[in-house]
C-alpha cells in the first residue's frame, strides 16, 4: 500500500500526538494519575495544544510557560518550573525526531508520467 503525502502527514501527526500524550501522562503528570487506566486521556487536551505549538515552531521557553500555566492556572496546583522546562525540552526533541523520520520517509521521485520521467 502506498500512502500519499496526506496519509504520511496523518501518520506523522498521530505518532507525534501519541508520544506527546505518553510524555505528559508518564513524565509530566502533575496530578499523579499515571498508571490509572481510566485516566489515560487526562492530559490529551494539553497534548493537542502542545502539538499545535510545536507545529508552529514554539520554543522550549514557550512550551515550558504553557505547561506551567496549565499546572498553576488550570489545575490550581503548585508549579514546578524546572520540571516543566525539562518536559518542554523533551517534547521539542521528540517532535524534531519524529519530524525528521517522517521527512526521510517521503519519496522524492516524480509521479508516474511527470515531465522528464521518460514516459
Amino acid at each position: 500500500m502506498v500512502l500519499g503525502l496526506a496519509g504520511l502527514y496523518r501518520r506523522e501527526m498521530a505518532a507525534e500526538l501519541e508520544e506527546l500524550k505518553s510524555l505528559l501522562l508518564n513524565d509530566w503528570d502533575p496530578i499523579g494519575v499515571a498508571g490509572i487506566p481510566e485516566a489515560a486521556d487526562e492530559y490529551d487536551s494539553y497534548a493537542f495544544h502542545l502539538h499545535s505549538m510545536l507545529t508552529a515552531g514554539a520554543t522550549s521557553e514557550a512550551v515550558a510557560e504553557y505547561l506551567s500555566w496549565a499546572v498553576t492556572s488550570r489545575m490550581e496546583l503548585t508549579g514546578n518550573p524546572a520540571h516543566d522546562r525539562d518536559i518542554a525540552e523533551r517534547a521539542i526533541a521528540l517532535y524534531a525526531r519524529i519530524d525528521r523520520v517522517a521527512r526521510n520517509s517521503i519519496p522524492i521521485e516524480p509521479p508516474t508520467g511527470a515531465a522528464g520521467s521518460g514516459a
